[in-house]
């Protein structure tokens, strides 16, 4: 009887909590979502904006759970305080072509889905503080803005004097963690913690927040990309499986990034006759997610020249978004310069090359012999045998980092880029080259040969040279 009796305050109080909190935080979310664009995600998006607190048993109605849309009577939590670590989860939307260019209500839709939760009572992002010096960082303070909008504490952290990256934004997690856990408090600002964080060092910080606040049912989500959590730490979490769970942060940034299609790694299709990637396959999954995929060029009674003038027609208006193949990654079925040519060849073909706005072949094994084929994707015209075909007037970005592509292969996509007429007036976006396992005199002069048409991306320094970020190439 004492600890039913104990169980009932315990559930009175975060009842009280729980509708204390969703009078103020579900009239902003209503809100937020109802001006965000339509799209895919509004359809898990439906049911979250509607904050409702637990019951006791002795207050339902026959048949009733108490429990708001998204939550069991196993006890999932119906609010959550949210910690974002912004540059992680930077590193992790830059996958899905976010980087900072995502929508908050959106993204916390999709979150508070995949925590079986309804709303959110505190937010926090923590960051290093933007650059003043116009060069860099425009991303990360409109980004911060929106946040701000949305209801954010932001709190900063300078960036290291010498070395320019993050500051002491780990302890600023930490100690927004602890304001969600109520340290020092009577009880907990939430009924969870959702940490948008993946390193390993927050292992401690987590095993606290649970043992200080166990009589309470406290509950933690760990939001991370988990092949890029540590398998001791991923471990941990399933061993805590009843306090502790681990989210799939792909999966949640998937929801709003239809345009990407995500074959990093383990995720590669495999002909399991050749045992090689199937590349047919990957065409056929660009083919699917184009949302409009122009017919193959041929000359018509005009002559090649309209053709020319309704690709550059097509390219300024751009009226669809492109899509973004990321093929990267060092697990999974391998990919050689073989698999580069070949998907080259069909995109072409079929016309598909046209609907690509990005390219991604990070960690592969692709060496200068792929940089002649991904430079026939830049030209808005191509040919396939003896006939014109479309290429990639929407393509905008390639990503070729620690590969053993060299400087000599950097070359190959500048000068397609250059041919193409990137960064012209009939085609003004430069096309950006991340190569950042690349450095020396030899890159350089590549970057300098193509700066009108290309940004590239090379390895970066901290002795104020202009190899790295910042620099005008």
């Amino acid at each position: 009887e004492g600890e039913e009796e104990g169980g009932r305050e315990v559930l009175g109080r975060r009842r009280a909590r729980s509708r204390m909190s969703a009078d103020l935080s579900a009239p902003l979310a209503a809100l937020k979502l109802a001006e965000a664009p339509v799209h895919p995600s509004a359809a898990v998006a439906d049911h979250l904006i509607t904050a409702a607190a637990p019951v006791l048993p002795g207050d339902l109605a026959e048949g009733a759970t108490g429990l708001p849309d998204g939550a069991t009577e196993g006890g999932w939590p119906v609010s959550v305080g949210l910690v974002l670590d912004l540059h992680y989860l930077q590193l992790a939307a830059s996958a899905y072509s976010l980087q900072t260019d995502w929508d908050v209500p959106q993204f916390e839709a999709a979150l508070l889905g995949a925590c079986s939760a309804s709303h959110i009572t505190c937010r926090f992002a923590c960051d290093s503080t933007p650059d003043t010096d116009g060069r860099k960082g425009f991303g990360k303070v409109r980004l911060h803005t929106a946040l701000r909008d949305a209801g954010y504490t932001l709190v900063h952290s300078p960036p290291k004097s010498i070395s320019g990256s993050q500051g002491a934004t780990d302890v600023d997690v930490a100690c927004c963690c602890f304001d969600v856990a109520g340290a020092f408090l009577s009880e907990a600002r939430a009924d969870a913690l959702a940490l948008v964080a993946g390193d390993a060092d927050f292992m401690p910080l987590v095993r606290q927040l649970l043992t200080a606040r166990a009589a309470d049912g406290f509950r933690v989500y760990v939001c991370a990309a988990q092949n890029g959590v540590s398998r001791t730490y991923r471990k941990w979490i399933e061993e805590e499986a009843e306090r502790c769970e681990l989210i799939e942060l792909n999966s949640v940034l998937a929801h709003f990034s239809p345009h990407v299609i995500d074959l990093r790694g383990n995720k590669r299709p495999l002909d399991h006759e050749s045992g090689q990637v199937d590349v047919a396959a990957i065409v056929a999954a660009v083919a699917a997610a184009a949302p409009a995929v122009p017919s193959p060029l041929t000359h018509n009674a005009s002559g090649a020249e309209s053709d020319r003038d309704m690709v550059q027609d097509t390219a300024r208006s751009r009226r669809h978004q492109g899509l973004t193949l990321n093929v990267s990654g060092a697990e999974g079925p391998a990919w050689r310069d073989m698999h580069s040519c070949s998907l080259v060849g069909l995109l072409l073909e079929r016309g598909l090359a046209a609907t690509l706005a990005q390219v991604w072949m990070h960690h592969t094994l692709v060496t200068d012999l792929s940089c002649g084929a991904l430079a026939e994707l830049v030209p808005v015209v191509g040919t396939s045998g003896t006939r014109p075909v479309m290429g990639a007037p929407l393509l905008a970005e390639m990503h070729i980092s620690d590969t053993a592509i060299t400087a000599t292969g950097l070359a190959a996509i500048a000068a397609g880029a250059t041919a193409a007429g990137c960064g012209s007036s009939e085609r003004p976006h430069k096309l950006y080259i991340n190569a950042r396992h690349l450095g020396g005199e030899s890159a350089l002069a590549v970057c300098h040969a193509h700066a009108p048409s290309t940004h590239v991306r090379l390895r970066q320094v901290h002795d104020g040279s202009p190899h790295g970020r910042g620099s005008p190439h």
